[in-house]
C-alpha cells in the first residue's frame, strides 16, 4: 500500500513539473490544504469536456489555471437498484476548487436535482454530471471506489 500511495504523488509531481513551476506549487498546495491523499495522477481536461475523478484525486483544466480535487463522497442516501424506496435519495460530493494566487473554495455538489448540482467558481460552473457506482443494496460503498464525473464550462 506505502508504495502505491508514493507511486501517486511521485505520477502526481511529474506531472505537474512538465506544466510549470506555477502548476506545481498549485498542486501540492491543493494536496497540502485539503489533507487528503493523492491516489492517481491528475488528469488535464479541457473546458466543456466531461472528466471523471476518483476521490483525492486532482483535474487541471487546460489553459485555466484552474485545479478542481474531488476530495470524498459525505453522504450517499440513493435509494439502492435492488430496494424498493419512497424516496431516490441523494448522493453529495466535496470538491476542492483552486487557482495559483486565488482562495480555495470548497464545494458540495449532489446527484439529486432537488439540489445543486452545480456551482460556481469565480467564472467557472462545475457540474456533477453523475457519481458511480449506483448503490445496490444498503450496503454502504467504500471511498475508494467512488468515480465523480464532472464537467467545468467557463
Amino acid at each position: 500500500m506505502k508504495n502505491s500511495k508514493a507511486k501517486g504523488t511521485k505520477n502526481l509531481t511529474r506531472a505537474a513539473v512538465r506544466r510549470g513551476p506555477v502548476l506545481l506549487a498549485a498542486v501540492l498546495s491543493l494536496v497540502l490544504m485539503t489533507g487528503g491523499p493523492v491516489i492517481a495522477a491528475p488528469v488535464t481536461p479541457e473546458t466543456e469536456e466531461e472528466f471523471t475523478l476518483a476521490p483525492g484525486q486532482v483535474a487541471i483544466i487546460q489553459g485555466e489555471n484552474l485545479l478542481v480535487r474531488f476530495d470524498r463522497v459525505v453522504e450517499d442516501s440513493r435509494c439502492p437498484a435492488l430496494v424498493i424506496c419512497i424516496w431516490q435519495g441523494n448522493a453529495r460530493i466535496r470538491l476542492t476548487v483552486f487557482q495559483p494566487g486565488e482562495r480555495a473554495a470548497t464545494l458540495f455538489l449532489n446527484t439529486n436535482a432537488a439540489f445543486p448540482t452545480e456551482g460556481e467558481y469565480h467564472d467557472y460552473d462545475i457540474e456533477l454530471v453523475k457519481l458511480e457506482p449506483y448503490p445496490l443494496t444498503t450496503r454502504p460503498i467504500p471511498q475508494r471506489r467512488y468515480r465523480a464525473t464532472l464537467e467545468v464550462d467557463d
